[in-house]
């Protein structure tokens, strides 16, 4: 879980489950070439997996510069 701030009622994310990579992180957003070794390097440092689903499990402000807290969790299933 993701915590915004410091407060007991800061706004939270809770991680939902984990997205497995895709081709796309091998693309330079600005029309560059593509890098192959980036794909690689997902792989080896994250399971084959790139990015992950959230739910907002409480609302609230988020401000510039606040302090951001990563509590956790239990292992997450991936998307197939």
């Amino acid at each position: 879980m993701l915590a915004f701030g410091d407060a007991d009622d800061a706004p939270t994310i809770s991680v939902t489950q984990r997205d497995l990579r895709c081709v796309m992180v091998n693309l330079d957003p600005d029309g560059g070439p593509s890098a192959p070794e980036v794909m690689k390097a997902v792989v080896r440092a994250n399971q084959n997996h790139a990015g992950i689903y959230g739910t907002v499990t409480r609302t609230g402000s988020v401000a510039v510069g606040q302090r951001v807290v990563l509590h956790r969790q239990v292992e997450l299933s991936t998307r197939e």
